[in-house]
């Protein structure tokens, strides 16, 4: 096509701003309209007329063109979407005289150049860019650019210029509004005349985040949606629990009132049971169940518990939110309905750009394994973080700006105009309906107090807290808007505030003391050794074979296939290795009817590749799970290989695990000490979770460790720290030793889901995957059932002959009893650690007593005496042995350094530790003169 005449309007201003870029390089054209141009003749070029008379200029349509391109795409540098007035960045591009432009010239040209739904509405070209900045740089900035898909950019910019969402509030809607924000704000203030010396974080200076809160959610509802899950740091915390929970004024004043008490010592008791410490108001979660169209719809609203770690709450929610869409209880994979419930993560402003569990958790968004249909994000953004300033705080313009690297579309949106901010959140959660991705809206206000109630923000911030300090609030804002209309006037704004004064001074009056704890525990009684279901050899057969069985026609690596064929004799040779039971282990739990979730760092595979839990077709590439395919399962099986993270992707796993507690979820790290970087995870929720919050959890993280010449960050999963967290029952920490072992904890914790959901942490092997001395036989997975403590079958039977005792746990154990000294040892016994939390203190002791001339106890390990088990175990031998039994300790120095860099250092310290255990004088550490174990009971 070499005449170019025939485009029109809005086309036509296009082409010919392409041909004014080619004319000043032609490369910045592609290939294709650069071979068009380099034939056309200026009489080929569109020519755009308003009247029939009136021919314009070229340059002129493109100027105009190009505009209202610009207005759009870069309008939010123009918004006035601070509320204390600041001047925007602005752009030259959004100037007319950058583009050679006169209100005269667009004037002359049809609205048509600017294009869009405002052509329909408009006269001229003039009267259509000033609609475009009435839309794109007044109290909303829309920032869309970043967005690549032309179906969402299309759909945006309609929703934005047919002002779809902008509309104002129809008469009610407008009234409901104000008494929304007289709640929001008549509460904060009660909280300060009545507590001045405590903290809550008030969220004042954005009050409207919590009626657009509510307009997500009952969008949300009227869309269908089944649940919603929130997160929130604590600025807000506590009139999101108000006001959107519904947590009575009552139960939430009772909170203060009893913390005042405590520090004034008229408290009944402080004394604290069962482990139970509680947290402070403002970190504290609920659940509501809102009672939506007329009651007929009945949606549950999570409040995710969160500790100060502020935005390490966004992965727990996103699974909760992934748990709370699935279906788990039939076979194959897990169904999901990613409209059954919404993700609402509120973000503060310092935060969201700081903290870099953000971008790991915006990375889960479209991940097959992670995703949930879309988070609607809102930046709670006080312009400071703490006492620290936007240029101190972050790199980017705008604090939502690491969202654009993920195509997200974000709003910001003036804290002060209660219509707008309505409008965003409908557009967002519209969006979310639509395409089943995130939005993110940057409500832009102020923080009306220091970063707590007691703290002084002139010192840091005169300007703008003496700003502040003048600025009317949000409340009496709308109040002044709706009384100019007509809509209400001054008295029955101030009935409002009075009404709600009124609720609270009733409330504080009858406030109910807060929660001393849980109430007394009624699970069935149960014994962690004896709940676990044996499972028949004919079962186990079945199940095997049916795990080797392939699709006709799928083409499994020939390498691959030959090793995992060699399953189905190793089942009667007595030789199931470590990925083989597990394999067993998870079908017979499938059988049992308990789904499971099982992600980590190449988990599909395994680290080691142990595990090929997914096969791949070698000629097609298609892709083939066993598990999912099993017959004889009656729930789910999901494995997904996770992002290269640990922060986001082990707090999504907690979260999936708190809300759907009957189904077994595992994470696994790449190698163990990799989940120090989720630290927080494991410190704040994982652990404490049920102290804090009652929060129970089930999941179990797989953590590779073993001393085997790797260098100090592939050896270590830094055991100590589980065991230094461990207190009050609220976790297991096991460190099995064969593949046997592996099979009945699994299968151990599965049960006990139903009954006592705890977190259990396994010290997983490396190079003993495929040992044989780790091996098991079929009678190990059909016969027994896990055991904590298991002692030397062969020293047992010369007990009155054993005079040195070594316990140990772990692979240590394996290198003991492979060295030609361990067959020379016959006065000493070696008895295996399996599970040290909770310490199996009776097991030990009956094992114990059946050496009755033992003279000294030996605790051997390969990790530093800084770290293993040792710190943990000592002080629980020392109680559990007689005074003046000698308590030895074997193994690595204590060491800043986990282990050695040098593969010959590793060997030579590993033979020294072996050849001390079992022939040399180890470190002693006698008490007294007395023999023996003490009594048990």
């Amino acid at each position: 096509m070499s005449n170019l005449s025939q485009f029109f309007g809005p086309n036509a201003g296009y082409v010919l701003e392409l041909y004014e870029r080619y004319q000043r390089d032609h490369a910045s054209v592609d290939a294709s309209t650069r071979a068009l141009f380099e034939k056309a003749t200026p009489e080929d070029l569109p020519e755009v007329t308003h009247a029939p008379s009136a021919t314009v200029r070229v340059e002129t349509v493109v100027g105009a063109a190009r505009l209202g391109r610009l207005t759009r795409e870069y309008g939010h540098l123009a918004a006035r979407i601070d509320p204390l007035g600041s001047d925007p960045p602005g752009d030259p591009e959004l100037e007319f005289a950058t583009h050679g432009l006169t209100e005269e010239d667009l004037r002359g040209l049809p609205p048509s150049v600017v294009g869009g739904p405002l052509v329909g509405r408009t006269s001229d070209a003039l009267e259509a860019i000033r609609a475009l900045q009435a839309l794109y740089c007044g109290s909303i900035g829309y920032d869309f650019d970043q967005i690549q898909k032309p179906e969402e950019r299309v759909w945006l910019r309609d929703a934005v210029e047919t002002q779809q969402f902008t509309k104002p509030l129809g008469s009610g809607e407008d009234r409901e509004l104000l008494y929304r924000l007289t709640m929001v704000e008549t509460f904060e203030r009660f909280l300060h005349r009545s507590f001045p010396t405590q903290k809550w974080f008030s969220i004042e200076g954005l009050d409207l985040l919590v009626p657009m809160m509510y307009e997500v959610i009952l969008n949300a509802a009227d869309a269908g949606t089944r649940e919603v899950v929130i997160g929130i740091a604590h600025r807000g915390r506590l009139n999101v629990l108000a006001h959107i929970l519904g947590l009575s004024y009552e139960a939430v004043l009772g909170g203060f009132l009893h913390d005042a008490e405590r520090r004034n010592g008229t408290a009944a008791s402080d004394a604290q049971t069962d482990g139970w410490t509680g947290d402070v108001t403002y970190h504290l979660g609920a659940t509501r169940r809102l009672a939506h169209s007329g009651g007929t719809t009945v949606m549950p609203i999570t409040l995710v518990s969160n500790p100060s770690h502020l935005e390490f709450v966004d992965p727990v929610v996103e699974g909760r939110a992934r748990a709370a869409q699935e279906t788990r209880s039939n076979p194959g994979p897990p169904g999901q309905d990613e409209r059954a419930s919404l993700p609402l993560l509120i973000h503060g402003d310092a935060a969201f750009p700081g903290q870099g569990i953000v971008a790991e958790t915006l990375n889960l968004s479209r991940l097959s394994g992670y995703r949930t249909g879309g988070t609607i994000h809102i930046i709670a953004n006080n312009q400071l973080g703490f006492t620290t300033d936007e240029a101190d705080a972050r790199s980017t313009l705008y604090a939502s700006d690491l969202a654009k690297g993920f195509e997200i579309p974000i709003v910001h949106v003036n804290a002060d105009d209660a219509e707008a901010c309505i409008a965003a959140s409908c557009l967002a959660h519209a969006y979310r309906e639509r395409f089943q991705k995130d939005f993110l809206i940057d409500l832009v206000g102020y923080r009306r107090y220091g970063h707590n109630e007691s703290d002084e923000p002139a010192y840091t911030q005169p300007l703008m807290y003496e700003r502040i300090a003048q600025h009317p609030s949000a409340r009496e804002r709308w109040a002044k808007t709706l009384i100019e209309r007509g809509t209400l006037n001054s008295d029955e704004a101030a009935a409002m505030v009075e009404q709600v004064q009124e609720r609270l001074r009733a409330a504080y009056q009858q406030a109910i003391p807060a929660d001393e704890g849980p109430s007394p525990s009624q699970s069935p009684d149960f014994n962690d050794e004896t709940i676990e279901a044996l499972v028949p050899p004919t079962t186990l057969r079945e199940l095997n074979e049916t795990l080797l069985a392939r699709p006709e026609g799928f083409n499994v690596n020939p390498k691959l296939d030959r090793a995992l064929q060699r399953r189905r004799p190793a089942i009667e040779k007595g030789t199931i290795d470590w990925g083989h039971a597990e394999s067993l282990a998870f079908a017979s739990i499938l059988a049992d009817g308990v789904p499971i979730r099982f992600t980590g760092q190449d988990t599909e595979r395994g680290t080691f590749s142990q595990r090929h839990l997914a096969l791949h077709d070698a000629k097609s590439g298609e892709r083939y799970c066993p598990l999912q395919a099993l017959p004889q399962a009656d729930a789910s099986f999901a494995v997904h290989n996770s992002p290269l993270s640990e922060n986001a992707a082990l707090g999504f796993e907690y979260g999936y695990s708190s809300h759907a507690p009957g189904t077994l979820v595992l994470w696994e790290a790449q190698y163990g000490d990799f989940a120090n970087s989720a630290q927080v995870i494991i410190d704040q929720f994982i652990v404490s979770g049920e102290a804090k919050w009652r929060q129970r959890c089930g999941l179990v993280l797989l953590l590779p460790h073993g001393y085997e010449g790797q260098g100090p960050e592939h050896s270590s999963a830094r055991l100590e720290r589980y065991l230094q967290l461990a207190a009050d029952g609220n976790l297991r920490v096991a460190y099995p030793t064969t593949a046997g072992q592996y099979y009945h904890l699994l299968r151990r914790h599965a049960a006990l889901l139903r009954v006592d959901p705890r977190p259990l942490v396994v010290m997983t092997p490396k190079s003993l995957l495929r040992s044989p001395r780790a091996a098991a036989s079929l009678p190990d997975l059909s016969d027994v059932t896990f055991q904590p403590v298991i002692n030397d079958r062969q020293a047992q039977d010369r007990g009155a002959d054993v005079h040195r005792v070594i316990v140990c746990s772990g692979k240590i154990y394996m290198d003991l009893v492979a060295s030609p000294r361990h067959a020379e040892a016959r006065e000493t016994a070696i008895i295996r650690i399996e599970e040290l939390s909770p310490f199996p203190v009776d097991q030990l002791a009956r094992v114990l007593m059946g050496y009755p001339l033992m003279s000294s106890v030996i605790w051997v390990q390969e990790e530093p005496r800084n770290a293993g088990a040792w710190p943990f175990a000592e002080p629980l031998l020392r109680e559990l042995l007689s005074d003046g039994m000698p308590l030895a300790y074997v193994g690595r120095p204590p060491r800043a350094s986990p282990a050695e860099g040098s593969v010959d250092q590793h060997n030579a310290e590993q033979a020294r530790i072996v050849e001390s255990a079992l022939t040399g004088e180890p470190d002693l550490y006698p008490q007294s003169n007395l023999e023996g174990v003490k009594h048990v009971g």
